[in-house]
């Protein structure tokens, strides 16, 4: 029972450890979406003579 329950728990911190270093990379990610939309929007704004909305 208690091997048992020691595996069981080896297995959930590398799924835990799996998991968190999905979840940096979709971080990353988004942070990368955000900077490239947000640079989108201000060359949209520069072109339109609208830099104050930006």
């Amino acid at each position: 029972m208690v091997k048992e329950l020691r595996l069981e728990n080896r297995q959930l911190k590398d799924q835990l450890a799996e998991r968190k270093l999905e979840v940096k990379e979709l971080h990353d990610n988004l942070r990368t979406f955000r900077r490239g939309l947000s640079s989108r929007l201000k060359r949209l704004y520069t072109v339109v003579g609208q830099e104050d909305l930006y």
